[in-house]
């Protein structure tokens, strides 16, 4: 073989070789682009617990990967309202991330949770320890999903 031949099959082999792992890439962000949007259709939307006069909402608003965010609304009858935004990821049927609302004056960060059962969204609760600004489930393993804060999928959103 002459170094012309030598230098064309070399060529030919990295670019065989590059256009196979571009190939790969390509494959690999399509499956995760419709694994994202399959997340995002079934969770995405209007969650609401309404039970006497108390209305508490998670408003689902934005889905990219595994990563959510959205809008809770806590209306307890004869209490302070507390609405805001809602920041974290989407993993395995629990839904776990920042809820940052203002109120009085100041701003409070607290961590939140939820799984996914159904078309509903079940709250977790659990104990919660202050860590700077941020109030945290201190044993974030041992959190309850079994309460009564169940958020039922809903066509219509309040404002």
């Amino acid at each position: 073989m002459n170094i012309l031949s030598k230098s064309c099959l070399t060529l030919l082999t990295s670019i065989s070789v590059i256009s196979c792992q571009n190939g790969k890439t390509a494959n690999e962000k399509e499956a995760e682009q419709r694994k994202s949007t399959e997340v995002e259709k079934s969770i995405k939307g209007c969650y609401r617990y309404a039970v006497n006069k108390d209305t508490l909402q998670l408003a689902i608003t934005a889905v990219n990967g595994n990563q959510v965010e959205g809008a809770i609304l806590y209306n307890f009858y004869e209490k302070d309202d507390s609405k805001g935004i809602f920041k974290g990821t989407y993993s395995n049927g629990i839904l776990n991330g920042e809820f940052t609302a203002e109120g009085e004056g100041k701003t409070s960060i607290r961590e939140i949770s939820f799984k996914k059962v159904g078309d509903v969204f079940v709250q977790g609760t659990g104990d919660m320890e202050q860590k700077g600004e941020k109030e945290l489930f201190s044993k974030p393993t041992k959190i309850n999903y079994g309460g009564n804060l169940k958020f039922a999928h809903t066509e219509e959103c309040l404002p």
